[in-house]
């Protein structure tokens, strides 16, 4: 039989270069994970603890290796943002969720679409796709991983160097339940860059796994902010293979989040919640 009082609360803390998660001590088994107790006939009896499901969300939040910056996201941080763009990718974001969150409870294969949140730099793209991870292993217990596609590249070359293959490092972001890409379409756009990334969609769209991507180009013209144009490509599909970009419109939600760069106009992009 399971206990069902409650578990001892969740801090989550920046620690060095990614966001790291704790329980408190628990009152209950002092961090045992289960309890003792007797029968009616003095034999001995074993239970579980509350604390036990945390502490499997707690790993599931670690393993998600989401950077240390982003340690406070959640959803409740975009609550207060009386923005037509932040209201709907914020819907949008708790749809998903639900979604997901549904369908892995029911153990029915991942058919929900992810998101693609694009938009020039410092409007909260990351920070939301954060708060989504955050939710899908804290409240949910449902592993997932954040990448950032340049961090991906260099490791894949440290690799190289070293002898270890690419499946190494790509086999765990095509097999993980949910995946966060990060500045796609950031890079030199290489032909090896691009194989890289063809990889990983392709195989998780296969799949029907749930990706989010962000990125800081606009998928259509109407959605390049005016300070951004310049010579250098503006457009998504112009930074990523046209198939792949195909792939991304069957994969996800397309959220428009281009507007102004709230860390040069505001001291923090979101005021948070007082408890």
């Amino acid at each position: 039989m399971k206990n069902n009082s409650t578990p001892p609360a969740v801090i989550v803390s920046a620690n060095n270069l990614l966001a790291q998660a704790k329980l408190e001590k628990c009152s209950l088994c002092g961090d045992r994970s289960f309890l003792l107790s007797q029968d009616a006939k003095g034999r001995p009896l074993a239970r579980e603890c509350s604390c036990r499901e945390a502490r499997k969300k707690v790993v599931l939040f670690n393993n998600a290796k989401i950077p240390s910056r982003y340690h406070d996201a959640t959803l409740d941080n975009f609550y207060d943002i009386n923005l037509p763009k932040i209201k709907l990718a914020l819907t949008k974001a708790k749809e998903v969720i639900k979604l997901y969150q549904t369908n892995y409870k029911k153990r029915i294969p991942d058919l929900g679409k992810g998101l693609l949140l694009y938009g020039s730099p410092g409007t909260g793209k990351t920070k939301l796709a954060c708060a989504i991870l955050r939710t899908i292993t804290l409240d949910y217990g449902i592993p997932a991983r954040f990448i950032e596609f340049v961090q991906l590249l260099n490791q894949i070359k440290r690799g190289y160097d070293t002898g270890e293959p690419e499946s190494n490092f790509l086999l765990p972001l095509v097999e993980v339940n949910v995946l966060l890409i990060d500045e796609l379409g950031k890079g030199r756009k290489s032909e090896w860059e691009g194989s890289i990334l063809d990889q990983i969609v392709s195989r998780r769209y296969a799949a029907q796994k749930t990706t989010i991507f962000t990125a800081n180009y606009a998928v259509t013209k109407k959605t390049i902010n005016a300070a951004d144009k310049g010579d250098a490509p503006s457009l998504l599909a112009e930074r990523i293979d046209t198939r792949i970009f195909s792939r991304l419109s069957q994969m996800c939600h397309f959220i428009d989040m281009d507007m102004q760069d709230y860390r040069k106009n505001m001291p923090e992009m979101v005021e948070m919640k007082k408890n």
